[in-house]
């Protein structure tokens, strides 16, 4: 049933504007059944084996999409971190100042660190600007979980963010996500 599916689907898709068109959930939803059956293009074998976190599919034509990204999207998820390092502002703090002369970029006025939430939405919220976009983070005293977004449209060091998260917050797992915008 699912191979006569996922064949129907492929032999539907002719060209990447139809791809574009056609319902973006199957993709990601029934992208593991991809195997069983023969993909009549590359464009359709990376559309059905790519993650669903990270499938997007795009009409553009190679020459559009190989030019520079106009930016760079980190989130961070950091599970269990350890709880003081969660609940102290100072501690916040000191990791953006830190963070911002790590990455070498340049903080526009101060950081903004505030409690917010009830319940097991309870915690701090960070935002701080930087000339070339913004740095924010949510810490979840409920889990001790932190929720950290980075977007520039200056490059940065990866690693160099992941190291300074694991280092102020010790979180038992990190999964991360990255996006070029």
């Amino acid at each position: 049933m699912i191979r006569n599916v996922v064949v129907s689907f492929i032999e539907q898709v002719k060209t990447p504007k139809t791809l574009a068109v056609l319902s973006h959930s199957f993709v990601t939803t029934h992208y593991y059944y991809a195997p069983i059956c023969p993909a009549p293009s590359s464009l359709i074998t990376n559309a059905l084996s790519s993650s669903p976190k990270s499938t997007f599919l795009s009409t553009k034509s190679k020459a559009e999409t190989s030019k520079e990204p106009w930016g760079f999207h980190m989130s961070v998820d950091a599970i269990s971190c350890e709880a003081s390092s969660i609940r102290c502002k100072e501690h916040i703090a000191k990791f953006t100042d830190d963070l911002v002369n790590k990455i070498n970029m340049k903080a526009y006025g101060e950081a903004q660190i505030v409690m917010f939430g009830d319940g097991n939405k309870k915690g701090y919220t960070l935002v701080q600007l930087i000339e070339t976009s913004n740095i924010s983070a949510h810490f979840c005293e409920e889990s001790n979980d932190m929720y950290f977004d980075l977007f520039s449209c200056k490059t940065f060091c990866r690693e160099q963010v992941k190291s300074l998260i694991q280092s102020y917050f010790r979180p038992e797992t990190m999964k991360t996500f990255e996006r070029r915008r």
